[in-house]
């Protein structure tokens, strides 16, 4: 019965608030790693582990990747960033009840899709 997303006027009864730092779960920091050197949406990352956090807003989420390891709950150090994605929102068409993130494979490599309540994003991955 909450709110998933909501704007800085709603006090109660939400989950994340749009524009502010969210880190794609509860407690620790979300990690990725990849095993290869990888391309997303044209920025060219390094094999190895980064953290995931999240600006969502109602049009777009922008999904940083992080170098700042070993971080409880979600204490960003920006200097550490090193990709900054836009991803568009798009409207599922199924109700996800939890946050949920999966890969899919592609052409190029994979997508890592992030659903919760009737939206999702896409994350390209290339491998290429």
């Amino acid at each position: 019965g909450r709110i998933i997303f909501a704007d800085s006027a709603t006090t109660q009864n939400f989950i994340q608030h749009y524009g502010q730092d969210w880190r794609l779960g509860a407690n620790e920091a979300t990690e990725i790693e990849f095993f290869k050197p990888v391309s997303i949406n044209g920025k060219n990352l390094a094999a190895g582990r980064y953290i995931m956090y999240c600006i969502p807003y109602p049009d777009k989420w922008k999904i940083i990747l992080n170098e700042n390891l070993y971080s409880w709950g979600l204490h960003i150090d920006k200097t550490k960033d090193l990709a900054e994605i836009e991803l568009p929102v798009i409207k599922n068409d199924v109700e996800i009840e939890y946050f949920t993130m999966l890969f899919q494979n592609s052409t190029y490599g994979c997508d890592l899709v992030m659903a919760w309540g009737d939206i999702k994003v896409v994350l390209p991955v290339n491998f290429n």
